[in-house]
């Protein structure tokens, strides 16, 4: 991602824009990275949910 926002910057021949479309780009970045890291937990903790009942049923008591 870092080197695609470094060539779409040395196009630009403004930096007034071309800083701010980076601010704009990294503010977008996190955001979905954020969401991504959000559901990556969720998963995670539905699926040890699932393993913990998947073990616990497997074990004979």
């Amino acid at each position: 991602m870092s080197t695609v926002v470094h060539l779409m910057y040395r196009r630009n021949p403004r930096h007034g824009r071309s800083t701010v479309f980076h601010v704009l780009l990294l503010l977008l970045k996190s955001l979905l990275l954020k969401r991504i890291d959000t559901r990556v937990m969720v998963w995670m903790f539905e699926n040890k949910s699932y393993f913990r009942k998947s073990r616990s049923q497997n074990i004979p008591n």
